[in-house]
């Protein structure tokens, strides 16, 4: 069989969502059609699990499960019949459990029409008022009876025809997937031609065009298929669009052969039995439920938001940060700065008579105090020769930090360095560590050429300012940062003189 299919939807002119669903599938020659009811997208969710369960057990492998679950009226329908009563047996009972765990989807349904097509024939089922219509020889006829109040009051003649427009309850219905928990499918088979078109379509289309407008839009014969259903859609659309519409058509352009049988067959499938409802929830739980029961939060989805919880902890997190940035002195109380390494040290056993430490009232008279406890004092000393210098280092309470030149040169002859003298004029000192790293600085320290001594054993001292060996940081800045001259005075020219 040959088969060419289009479809089309269409929310409408008044509703905000579409509850409508259709499937179809070439290869296997099936086409849904689903129109939800309910609200609040219920009817949504009933049409698309309804038409997608209908899928799935109409594909579905292992026929031997589905003759156990259509057991009582295997002996009845044909294949293709049977897989569509079973398909929407199970579409029923899945609805009905899916509306029991979740409060919001209660009282949720949909109606079902769909169609088979084999070789030569085709098997339909139908359940609600969404129609199946065939296009046969110029000649539309509605191969399906709606399931509504109407249609009941119609056949019960209740009610005329010319009445059913302003009938209030028209859109009730009898028969819907979801509301009960057994279900009644109105199933039939026939034969079909070459150049039938069938047309299956949800309430909001048929509601808004009548039979005959129907009619004389499919004798229009549009050649591409799909642009006659959109044409016919947008049609029932301008006509009425107080609901959703949805419409598929199918036409046959080549069959395999004729059919045997060319009477058209229709069949009720009675509701099931409780041996048949067993196996159809156990298929269900089998199939849908086992999947989803994996996921740990599937059972509390729709019953218990969580988002409000973390946003709450969200909120106090930000909160506590917030006040602990606000009070950091109190959480974290600033610790005091350490105090710079002092390459020097007050020595435990100076003397007072020994210490080389000077105060400037002092000097004049030549006197020697003590070091005070803070520290010490430093001085630049000149000595004639080698001899000396060694008395110097070995002298106790002395410390002799370092020896330089006025040419920074070594000591290669004691003659040459004695013609050497330092030169007057203002210096900077500096003390480094160990590493190198600067620990104390004093600028604009100004050296005096001395008169030469009147002893020769004696040598000579050129004495700095008073400077502190230990200093407080403020009066140590770093030497990278210490301006010039930051601290200036003059010298006195007095000698301090040391017996050999």
């Amino acid at each position: 069989m040959k088969l060419v299919i289009a479809a089309a939807t269409d929310v409408g002119t008044v509703r905000e969502t579409n509850e409508d669903f259709f499937y179809y599938s070439k290869p296997g020659k099936l086409i849904v059609v689903c129109d939800g009811m309910g609200g609040h997208q219920s009817g949504a969710v009933a049409s698309r699990i309804a038409g997608k369960t209908i899928r799935d057990v109409f594909f579905h492998a292992d026929f031997a499960e589905l003759a156990r679950l259509g057991e009582d009226v295997i002996d009845r329908l044909p294949p293709l019949a049977l897989r569509l009563v079973i398909g929407a047996r199970l579409a029923n009972r899945r609805l009905l459990a899916m509306a029991a765990q979740d409060k919001k989807l209660r009282g949720m349904g949909t109606t079902l029409v769909a169609i088979a097509l084999g070789e030569n024939n085709a098997c339909a089922v139908h359940v609600g008022d969404s129609r199946l219509y065939c296009w046969r020889d110029r000649k539309l006829a509605a191969l399906t009876e709606d399931h509504s109040l109407v249609n009941q009051l119609l056949q019960d003649r209740d009610i005329r025809q010319d009445q059913v427009k302003a009938f209030r309850k028209k859109n009730v219905l009898t028969r819907a997937l979801g509301t009960h928990q057994t279900l009644k499918v109105e199933a039939q088979w026939f034969p079909v031609q070459p150049a039938d078109l069938f047309l299956l379509c949800s309430d909001g289309f048929h509601n808004a065009l009548h039979d005959d407008q129907i009619a004389k839009l499919l004798t229009r014969q549009e050649p591409d298929p799909q642009k006659m259903i959109d044409g016919m859609v947008q049609q029932a659309k301008t006509v009425n669009g107080s609901d959703n519409i949805t419409a598929v058509i199918a036409k046959i352009e080549k069959i395999a052969g004729a059919a045997e049988k060319k009477d058209r067959v229709k069949l009720e499938a009675p509701d099931e039995t409780t041996r048949t409802i067993e196996f159809e929830d156990k298929f269900i739980q089998g199939k849908y439920v086992a999947a989803k029961t994996m996921n740990p939060f599937n059972k509390v989805r729709f019953k218990r938001p969580w988002w409000p919880l973390f946003v709450g902890l969200g909120g106090l997190l930000l909160a506590v940060m917030i006040f602990i940035a606000v009070n950091r002195k109190n959480f974290f109380p600033a610790q005091p700065p350490a105090a710079p390494p002092s390459i020097l040290l007050p020595v435990a056993e100076t003397k007072p008579a020994t210490g080389l430490a000077l105060v400037d009232s002092q000097i004049a008279a030549g006197e020697l105090v003590e070091p005070p406890p803070i520290g010490g004092y430093l001085a630049f000393v000149h000595v004639g020769n080698s001899q000396q210098l060694d008395k110097l280092r070995n002298s106790p309470g002395i410390r002799l930090l370092d020896q330089f030149n006025a040419d920074r040169q070594t000591m290669a002859s004691a003659s040459r360095q004695l013609s050497r003298q330092i030169l007057s004029g203002v210096y900077s000192l500096a003390l480094l560590d160990s590493l190198q790293a600067p620990v104390y600085r004093r600028s604009g320290i100004r050296l005096y050429k001395l008169p030469a001594p009147p002893d020769s054993g004696r040598l000579t001292t050129a004495i700095a300012p008073r400077a502190i060996l230990n200093p407080s940081p403020e009066s140590s800045p770093n030497l990278a940062t210490t301006p010039r001259n930051e601290i200036t005075g003059d010298v006195k020219k007095d000698t301090l003189s040391i017996q050999q």
